[in-house]
């Protein structure tokens, strides 16, 4: 299922045939699964990294400068010690 929904996310195509049959028969639970994710903060914030990042790679933008470089790796530490002071918070909490 994860796999599925990440495809999705990322507009990817089914990467296996019985992912694809699996997808045929279970396209409302996939999207049920990709709503869930529009809550989620961790994860949409690093959806839309790897979107970015993905969009210059595959060439649908520019290639990137080093300013921008710069930038899309200062959000992903960023997002790194967000996610890191969340998981202690939580831990601390259980």
């Amino acid at each position: 299922m994860g796999c599925l929904v990440t495809s999705e996310i990322f507009g990817d195509p089914p990467w296996t045939e019985k992912n694809a049959q699996f997808l045929l028969t279970h396209r409302s639970q996939v999207e049920k699964h990709l709503k869930e994710t529009k809550d989620d903060v961790w994860l949409c914030s690093f959806v839309s990294i790897l979107v970015d990042a993905k969009s210059h790679i595959g060439g649908n933008k520019s290639p990137m400068t080093t300013k921008e470089v710069e930038v899309l790796f200062e959000r992903v530490l960023q997002f790194k010690r967000e996610l890191e002071l969340s998981l202690c918070a939580d831990k601390e909490n259980r």
